[in-house]
C-alpha cells in the first residue's frame, strides 16, 4: 500500500471512530429498574374495645395486607402486657418480650391477626400495645394501639382505703361501697388478717341505678381504734361473698399513725467535705403539750459511727419542745452516706423512734 492510501485508511478510521464516540454522547442511559418492596398496612390501627367486665376475655380482628410488591415477612410479635395476646394462625405470643415467628405475605394478599384482651384484674382505663416486626424497609416495626374501660365484676369503692394521717389511739371510721351487677349478690364477712384494730359492719344492701344500669350495692363501715405504735400501717381485708365468681374480695387499707412527738422524718446533711464531722440540728416537740424527756440518739445496730448530742429544752421544768443538735466526728472519706438514728424518750409507745438521715460526701481532692 502506497502512502495516500495508508493516509486515507487511517482518516478513514479516525471518523469511524469519532461518528461512533459522537453517537453514544447524544443517547441517554436507560433508567436502574425499581427494587420490589414489601408494605405492611395494618387495617385497623388501633382496637378500641369499649367497656369490659371483668374477668372476661375478649377478641378483636386486624387485617394484615402487604400492598407491596414483594413478599411481606413478619418477624416478630410482641405486647406491652401479658393480658393481650396477639395470634396469627399459629404463631401466638408466648411472652411479652417478644416471640419469633416467620409468616409470609404475598404482595396484594393479607392475614388476619387475632387480638386477645383478658380482663381479669384489670380496672378502669387499660392501655396496651401490639408490636409487629417485618421485613419493610420503611415500616420495621408496626404498631397496634389497644384501649378498653374495665368495668370489674364486683367494684369496691375507694379501693384502696386509705384512713390518711391518724393520732395514736384514736378512733376513725371510713365507709366503702361494693357493687355488682348480680342481683343476688350477698355479703358474708370481713376480716383483717387477724388485726384486732380494726372492725366492719353491713349498713346496708340495696339496688340502685349507676351509669343507667341496675347494680346491688352493699355500703360497708370500717373502724380502726386502738393503733398507737407510730408508723405505716398496711392490712389487707378480705371480704368473703356469696357469689360464686368472686367469693373473695381483697381491699387494701392504708393509715398512718401519728405519734405524739413531732420530728422530721428524714434529716438531709448535703454535700459534706472529706473529714468533716457532721453536724446538724432539728426541733423535736410533743403535739399535745404534754412534756417530755429526751433520752438519748445512737445509731441503729452496733457498727454504727459514734454520735454526740446535745438536746436544748424550750422550757426547763415543762419541756414540750427540744432543739436537738447532733454531731458525728467519723463521717466516711467520700460517696454517699445514709444510715439510721435511734431517739429515745421518755413517751410511752414512743421510747425508741427511728430518724433517717442521707447526705454526701464529695470526693477528695488529688491536690495540686
Amino acid at each position: 500500500m502506497n502512502g495516500t492510501n495508508r493516509i486515507a485508511g487511517t482518516m478513514s478510521l479516525a471518523l469511524g471512530v469519532f461518528v461512533t464516540m459522537a453517537s453514544s454522547c447524544g443517547q441517554e442511559a436507560a433508567p436502574a429498574a425499581e427494587v420490589p418492596r414489601p408494605n405492611i398496612v395494618l387495617e385497623p390501627s388501633a382496637l378500641d374495645f369499649g367497656k369490659l367486665y371483668e374477668p372476661d376475655s375478649y377478641t378483636q380482628q386486624v387485617t394484615i395486607r402487604n400492598t407491596g410488591d414483594a413478599e411481606l415477612v413478619l418477624r416478630t410479635l410482641a405486647s406491652t402486657c401479658g393480658c393481650t395476646v396477639p395470634r396469627i394462625g399459629d404463631a401466638q405470643l408466648v411472652q411479652t418480650k417478644g416471640t419469633a415467628i416467620d409468616v409470609r405475605i404475598a404482595p396484594g394478599e393479607s392475614v388476619i391477626m387475632d387480638v386477645t384482651l383478658n380482663s381479669f384484674g384489670k380496672l378502669d382505663k387499660v392501655e396496651q400495645k401490639v408490636t409487629i416486626t417485618s421485613n419493610d424497609p420503611d415500616t420495621p416495626t408496626a404498631i397496634v394501639e389497644v384501649t378498653a374501660f374495665v368495668e370489674p365484676i364486683v367494684r369496691i369503692t375507694p379501693w384502696p382505703l386509705n384512713f390518711g394521717d391518724v393520732q395514736k389511739g384514736a378512733t376513725v371510721t371510713r365507709t366503702i361501697a361494693v357493687t355488682t351487677k348480680e342481683p343476688t349478690f350477698q355479703l358474708r364477712r370481713v376480716s383483717f388478717d387477724g388485726d384486732r384494730r380494726f372492725k366492719a359492719k353491713l349498713l346496708g344492701l340495696e339496688r340502685v341505678i349507676r351509669d343507667g344500669e341496675e347494680v346491688t350495692r352493699a355500703m360497708v363501715e370500717i373502724t380502726m381504734s386502738g393503733a398507737r405504735t407510730p408508723g405505716d400501717i398496711l392490712v389487707n381485708a378480705t371480704i368473703r361473698t356469696n357469689y360464686s365468681v368472686r367469693r373473695r374480695l381483697t381491699l387494701r387499707i392504708h393509715a398512718t399513725i401519728l405519734g405524739d412527738l413531732e420530728a422530721p422524718k428524714i434529716l438531709q446533711f448535703g454535700a459534706l467535705e472529706p473529714g468533716s464531722a457532721i453536724e446538724h440540728s432539728f426541733t423535736m416537740k410533743s403535739r399535745s403539750g404534754e412534756p417530755f424527756k429526751i433520752l438519748g440518739v445512737r445509731h441503729a445496730g452496733e457498727n454504727g459511727a459514734s454520735v454526740e448530742f446535745a438536746a436544748t429544752p424550750n422550757d426547763a421544768d415543762r419541756p414540750t419542745s427540744y432543739e436537738v443538735t447532733i454531731r458525728m466526728p467519723d463521717a466516711p472519706q467520700n460517696g454517699a452516706m445514709r444510715g439510721t438514728l435511734i431517739i429515745t424518750t421518755d413517751v410511752p409507745d414512743e421510747e425508741s423512734l427511728e430518724m433517717k438521715y442521707q447526705g454526701f460526701v464529695r470526693v477528695a481532692s488529688s491536690g495540686g
